[in-house]
């Protein structure tokens, strides 16, 4: 499955799960929230998650666009990092990186690196997928997301995924295989704003 399509089903799911009812309307709400996120830092490079693009970054994105994009967004790549912006406000939906061919040896790696930057992950799956999640606070610690979930759930304004087509430490039978893998940083919050806004 392309990179794109797990995006859009992901931000699709978010948008019919519901927003946040509350008194704001969903400009001020993105404001709001975008601004949270923003104070995470988390991002590649100068591409951070929540901060609208300066107008180099805004440059880069017409040298490099990529024509499947989202609704009400726009899409390019930049140095090997790939980045959604919102059209009106130019604020950073979500940016990743994509390594459609690499090698276990290469996973391994990018797995200790990833832990020596952001520290254990907060949760995995299938020995394929490892998560880092936030709060307005910083990242949220594994017991913490262990026990929120007993009682509905941890409260995650961001998400860094990383995910490989292979278990991290499976023996390949042929070493020569390729191996898929992505790096993502979202926010679930305010692409379920984006979304609500765009829908309206």
């Amino acid at each position: 499955m392309k990179i794109y399509t797990i995006i859009l089903t992901l931000l699709m799911f978010l948008f019919f799960t519901g927003t946040s009812a509350t008194g704001a309307t969903v400009e001020e709400e993105i404001d709001r929230v975008a601004g949270e996120v923003a104070k995470l830092e988390l991002g590649f490079g100068d591409y951070v998650l929540g901060k609208p693009l300066s107008e180099s970054q805004k440059a880069a994105a017409t040298q490099n666009p990529i024509q499947k994009s989202l609704q009400g967004t726009y899409k390019f790549l930049d140095d090997g990092i790939y980045v959604i912006a919102a059209n009106d406000n130019d604020i950073v939906l979500g940016v990743y990186k994509d390594y459609p061919d690499t090698s276990m040896e290469q996973i391994k790696k990018m797995v200790g690196n990833l832990m020596f930057e952001y520290g254990e992950p907060t949760t995995s799956a299938h020995d394929k997928m490892i998560y880092w999640t936030y709060d307005a606070n910083g990242k949220i610690g594994q017991d913490t997301f262990d026990l929120s979930k007993e009682s509905g759930g941890a409260k995650s304004l961001a998400t860094i995924k990383f995910s490989s087509s292979e278990m991290f430490n499976a023996e390949l039978k042929d070493k020569d295989a390729p191996i898929s893998a992505y790096l993502m940083i979202t926010s679930n919050p305010l692409s379920k704003l984006f979304l609500a806004k765009n829908q309206q």
